[in-house]
């Protein structure tokens, strides 16, 4: 019986332990899909195009936007909010950890001398004398990129969004509150009015005419340096306007929170551009008359001749942020991003669910026969018969964050402020589920032989099957936000605090930090698989641990974006996670 024991410990220990070598041997493989938030956008003197994105880095292409490549080697931080090209063709790189520069465009270097902590927003060059827009700490100058004098005098508001050198080299600057300008080697900001607007960009046109973009205002216009400002939005869509560009014909173009304008200096009006209904975020031009429109979630577009005519260039471009992963029994993978629903069968390119397009798909799952069932905050969408269709029912406007199916069949669907609804029909009919519940903010739902587990905004809790009554479980974590939770093949619970790290429900019935190890203890996501193993997606990357009492491990490796939101164990016995700004990956 002895040697029995024993050799059952020594088989789990070698599975265990071997499972974990064949995991650290591995590395972790980006997927997709393509597109995402599109900050900046610059071209060289090649002819290489280069795009910054919101927690993906930098990408460069050298076949005018038709594949990208990952060209943000040395960024330590991957949200990028600008990027500028120097008089000697160096590209600088604004982030939110300093600014970097590359002479190669693809290996960089991190400057020294500004103050950590500030978002770069806008990066200018007049001549050799580099200008940076801190996010809340104004603007600074350097003549060597090493010392940097901070310019914020006289400018009463230091959230500055833009800059703009004119050929003097007077430096305007468009902030949250109003318009600014100083002289070439100025020590000192005069106010050009609009205090009460939000300004966003500022250009010039040849005649020296200054139009800025306001956030809710429309455009303004002075011709006579910043004394007098009119309204420029005869025909302009929306008001909203991020970030203005002039093409070298002299036509104005706004990207707006809808769509892109136009504005022909001749006729004094603005039209519509195209790309009706798409949240866009900045736009450029080269000189070969083609416009660059980055985007909020769909990525960039390259648009050419009259009219002009979009096209969406995205490929190889991996910055969406993936809430929720699907793997189904066909082996189709699906990625519920910010922007919408992404399908990927294996060995062809991710395709995008033209019904769910601009919806956050924020839980997915499958009942096993087909159908899968997305939730977003305004409810819950079906694949039924390989079509779409929003479920038209008690839960149609409800904030769908979580969902699982027991092994009866029975849906449910976790709210945020609406609690928990439960369909025994597949989604047709909903009950409201809500017995015990000290709070109606559900973030987690999962099941477990029958028993269903609810993390909310006020502990966690455990429903059975039959059971019309959730009991607390949460002990010391009842007044505690659980933002993830998991079970391993022991049965045994994990949760994730939020800023609080992991906890374990131990034989004791109490809870107990399991934390050792953990190097970030925002814990987005939690997933256990058949070996045991724990999986913890963090805010600083994903960590494995191999029981209980085990130290985690970084298993981060060489994520571009170390933010992890989801975890998924795929039927291919894969695993697969979801970033925040770098999309799917895989370790392999």
């Amino acid at each position: 019986m002895m040697k029995i024991r024993v050799g059952l410990f020594i088989a789990v220990f070698l599975a265990a332990n071997l499972f974990c070598i064949e995991r650290s041997s591995g590395e972790w493989k980006m997927l997709g899909p393509y597109g995402g938030i599109i900050t900046s956008v610059v071209i060289d003197k090649n002819g290489y195009i280069y795009t910054a994105t919101e927690g993906g880095g930098v990408y460069k292409s050298l076949d005018n936007g038709k594949n990208w490549s990952p060209a943000g080697g040395g960024i330590n931080n991957p949200f990028v909010s600008s990027l500028a090209i120097s008089q000697g063709g160096a590209v600088f790189a604004g982030t939110r950890d300093g600014i970097y520069k590359s002479s190669d465009g693809e290996n960089w270097t991190r400057l020294s001398g500004l103050p950590a902590g500030y978002q770069v927003q806008h990066i200018v060059f007049d001549g050799d004398t580099i200008y940076a827009a801190l996010w809340g700490n104004a603007v600074y100058m350097s003549n060597d990129e090493k010392n940097w004098e901070m310019l914020k005098e006289g400018l009463s508001n230091p959230f500055v969004n833009a800059l703009l050198v004119d050929k003097d080299g007077i430096l305007y600057a468009a902030t949250e509150g109003g318009a600014y300008k100083t002289q070439r080697n100025g020590k000192k900001w005069e106010s050009l009015g609009l205090v009460e607007n939000i300004v966003t960009s500022a250009i010039m046109d040849g005649n020296g005419r200054i139009y800025v973009s306001t956030w809710r205002d429309g455009i303004f216009r002075t011709t006579d340096g910043g004394q007098d400002w009119k309204a420029v939005t005869k025909g302009l869509s929306n008001s909203y306007v991020r970030c203005l560009v002039m093409d070298k014909r002299g036509f104005i173009y706004a990207a707006t929170e809808e769509g892109v304008d136009r504005f022909d200096p001749e006729s004094e009006r603005w039209s519509k551009a195209g790309l009706d209904g798409v949240n866009m975020k900045f736009l450029a031009a080269d000189d070969r008359e083609r416009i660059y429109a980055g985007s909020y979630g769909a990525g960039l577009f390259i648009g050419e001749g009259e009219p002009v005519k979009w096209e969406k260039r995205n490929k190889g471009i991996t910055n969406l942020q993936v809430l929720s992963i699907l793997h189904d029994v066909k082996g189709k993978l699906y990625a519920g991003t910010t922007w919408g629903l992404f399908e990927k069968t294996q060995g062809e390119e991710w395709t995008e669910v033209k019904k769910l397009s601009g919806k956050r798909i924020q839980s997915l799952i499958t009942d096993g026969k087909g159908n899968i069932f997305a939730g977003t905050p305004t409810g819950i969408f079906t694949l039924n018969k390989n079509k779409w269709v929003k479920m038209e029912n008690k839960v149609g406007s409800y904030n769908i964050t979580s969902m699982t199916i027991d092994k009866n069949g029975i849906l449910y669907a976790g709210t945020d402020m609406d609690g928990i609804y439960a369909s025994r029909d597949g989604g047709k009919m909903w009950k409201a589920v809500n017995k015990g519940l000290s709070s109606l903010r559900v973030s987690k739902l999962l099941n477990k032989n029958g028993d269903i587990y609810a993390g909310t905004f006020s502990g966690i809790y455990k429903k059975s099957l039959e059971g019309e009554k959730w009991e607390s479980i949460g002990g010391e974590l009842s007044s505690r936000i659980i933002k993830s939770a998991a079970i391993d093949k022991n049965e045994n619970l994990y949760a994730g605090i939020e800023a609080g790290g992991v906890y374990f429900f131990n034989n004791e019935k109490t809870w107990k930090s399991v934390n050792d190890g953990l190097g970030n203890l925002d814990v987005l996501a939690l997933s256990a698989d058949k070996n045991g193993m724990i999986y913890a997606g963090t805010y600083g990357g994903i960590f494995l641990k191999t029981s209980p009492d085990s130290p985690w491990k970084d298993y981060s490796g060489s994520l571009a974006n170390k933010i992890v939101q989801t975890i998924k164990l795929g039927m291919d016995g894969n695993i697969y996670i979801g970033t925040w700004g770098a999309g799917v990956y895989k370790w392999e």
